[in-house]
């Protein structure tokens, strides 16, 4: 088997480039004893990753790696999703702040104990999410998209560089809560049915666990066909921070002004433009309609 490692040394704002050489000595030798073929490549750019992962899935590499944050990991299975038939197998190494997918799959979040597994672990089925915004622009998603709130925190946490993990989603939250906390009246189709009601954020998630230690989406699940989707409707500042406690512990489920439910698809139109991310990552900071899907089973993730 031949793998490709894509290391990101741009990863939980540049503080794991000095970690380059050692994951690269624990690879190498995991790889002697296992008899695979590794080639190691650097990120250079944002996106690069995405590149870097196509070029590898389309030559036949059997396991590409994401070693990085959840930025890197959703620029991979972005790249192994743009094949088209992808036959490789996600690894990851989790080097981020966040690192939810690693997380919720049951991945080593110590770096050499995954790198122990990764050549020698089970492969595992896993779904994607999909979004397309009404000009056309699409892209995937492992864990989950957020609308509104949770996504101007990920606007916010890109500028606390000198953070990391959860304290960095619990700055950012703070910051977005004095600044932003507005609940435009979003039109929400979800598979059969509508909905039309003020929503400070909305949630689709693949994965329950979102922004290094968040439960949004408590009772979702990587493999099952389905988004779980979380509604939380206009709340003061003070109805915010007294319902971040809940979202930790995922008990906000039960909360007057949150609506839970599961769905295949969801189309949103909102009167006034938003702000989304995927994974943490920024998608747009402006769009008004858009769709979001799940697609079963696309993608083996090495656990």
């Amino acid at each position: 088997m031949d793998a490709r490692i894509i290391f990101n040394p741009a990863a939980a704002g540049g503080r794991v480039a000095r970690q380059g050489p050692q994951v690269h000595a624990w690879l190498m030798e995991q790889a002697v004893q296992a008899g695979v073929t590794v080639e190691w490549v650097e990120t250079q750019a944002p996106g690069h990753a995405v590149a870097l992962a196509e070029e590898a899935a389309r030559r036949g590499d059997g396991l590409v790696v994401a070693a990085g944050g959840d930025g890197t990991v959703n620029e991979v299975v972005n790249g192994l999703m743009g094949t088209g038939e992808n036959r490789s197998s996600l690894g990851i190494i989790p080097l981020g702040s966040g690192n939810d997918l690693a997380w919720l799959a049951g991945i080593p979040l110590d770096p050499q104990a995954a790198c122990r597994r990764l050549f020698t672990g089970d492969t595992r089925r896993v779904d994607v999410g999909h979004i397309r915004e009404a000009s056309g622009r699409a892209r995937y998603f492992d864990n989950g998209c957020g609308v509104g709130f949770d996504a101007q925190v990920g606007v916010e946490v890109q500028s606390l560089r000198w953070l990391r993990g959860f304290s960095m989603y619990l700055v950012g939250v703070l910051k977005t809560l004095v600044l932003h906390h507005q609940a435009p009246r979003l039109h929400i189709w979800a598979d059969d049915w509508e909905l039309v009601r003020p929503t400070m954020m909305l949630t689709l998630g693949n994965g329950r666990r979102h922004g290094g230690g968040f439960l949004v989406t408590p009772d979702a699940c990587l493999d099952d066909g389905l988004l779980e989707v979380c509604i939380a409707g206009e709340l003061s500042r003070l109805g915010i921070l007294m319902i971040i406690p809940r979202f930790v512990r995922g008990t906000h489920v039960t909360h007057p002004r949150v609506r839970m439910f599961r769905a295949r698809r969801v189309r949103v139109v909102s009167p006034v433009p938003v702000p989304i991310h995927l994974d943490g990552e920024i998608f747009a900071t402006d769009a008004q309609a858009f769709e979001v899907t799940i697609v079963p089973g696309a993608l083996r993730l090495r656990v």
